[in-house]
């Protein structure tokens, strides 16, 4: 037939270990033979490791935890902290899930949520798709390690309350969406249409679909070689711009740091603001409008020129180069 086993109102530890066999809190023999398993009023921790179930798993009342096994992990999340998982069926009242140390893709269907968070597990490339969204979903990094990216997310509805140990972060398509990078030295760079990457001494987050870029409060160098964003905004720290090709909307970088081009030109189809600007090289600005504010850094350059192309816009010089 098909059994079902419900834990006690505690804080329960569930191993599955083996084809509808484990452990859990309070039965000194585990179980097998189980293909159903439901938590109690508290806590569950649900992990596979070697074992695989058949059924469900439903969490039941309070925050439960779902680890998947150390194999190429596919997620989706179906409904609210609903979905499934390699290895078992279907799961249902799980609000945080943590991958292993493998390859890790969650999935998110359109206007899906978890009440809790995503931890992609120690190893592999762990992968947060929320591109069947048809609202937008904004993204914060706060920090990383070796494994990935930390950060959070908002929107509405909101995927998540945060992740960790990720690796790439695909959105939707159809929505405004942003990507605010970690307070740590970062290099961005744009290979694709609201695509690219953003490393830091640790980590590299692959990124798709998010077309607002915002740099961190540390020194940020946003490379273009193709494809293009809608906007780069960059408020605090010394930053960078090397511009090879692509389409950028508008770059801000008004804080209170200072900008440089490494580039020979900037072509945007908006605005373009600079506090502290300097140019390494001859350079051409291209765009709408065209701010520069502030004192100049000193160069060592002997040999540079600005040339600015307002277009039907408003030009301002409040600095020297």
């Amino acid at each position: 037939g098909t059994d079902t086993l419900t834990g006690d109102n505690v804080a329960n530890t569930w191993t599955i270990s083996a084809a509808n066999g484990g452990s859990v809190t309070g039965i000194t023999g585990g179980f097998t033979n189980i293909e159903n398993l439901t938590g109690g009023t508290n806590t569950d921790a649900f992990t596979l490791t070697t074992g695989t179930l058949s059924g469900t798993i439903d969490g039941a009342a309070g925050s439960d935890t779902l680890t998947g096994a150390n194999v190429v992990n596919t997620w989706t999340i179906t409904s609210a902290n609903a979905g499934t998982l390699t290895g078992i069926g279907v799961f249902s009242n799980i609000e945080n899930l943590v991958g292993g140390t493998l390859a890790d893709t969650f999935t998110f269907s359109n206007a899906t949520t978890l009440g809790g968070t995503i931890n992609g597990g120690a190893g592999g490339v762990n992968y947060i798709n929320v591109a069947a969204y048809t609202t937008a979903v904004n993204v914060t990094l706060t920090g990383s390690t070796a494994n990935g990216y930390t950060g959070t997310t908002s929107g509405t509805p909101n995927p998540m309350t945060g992740f960790s140990n990720i690796t790439r972060f695909d959105s939707s398509s159809t929505a405004a969406n942003s990507l605010t990078g970690s307070n740590a030295v970062s290099t961005w760079s744009v290979t694709g249409t609201n695509s690219g990457t953003v490393t830091d001494a640790t980590a590299t987050l692959t990124f798709t679909n998010f077309g607002a870029l915002i740099g961190g409060s540390a020194a940020d160098t946003y490379n273009f070689t193709s494809g293009g964003v809608t906007s780069v905004t960059d408020a605090a720290g010394n930053n960078v711009i090397n511009y090879t090709a692509g389409t950028i909307g508008s770059i801000n970088m008004a804080g209170t740091g200072s900008a440089r081009i490494d580039s020979a030109t900037v072509v945007t189809t908006g605005s373009q603001t600079y506090n502290n600007l300097t140019a390494n090289i001859n350079t051409v600005l291209t765009g709408v409008g065209i701010a520069i504010n502030g004192t100049a850094n000193s160069e060592t350059a002997t040999a540079r020129s600005l040339s600015l192309q307002a277009g039907t816009g408003t030009l301002t010089l409040g600095g020297v180069i």
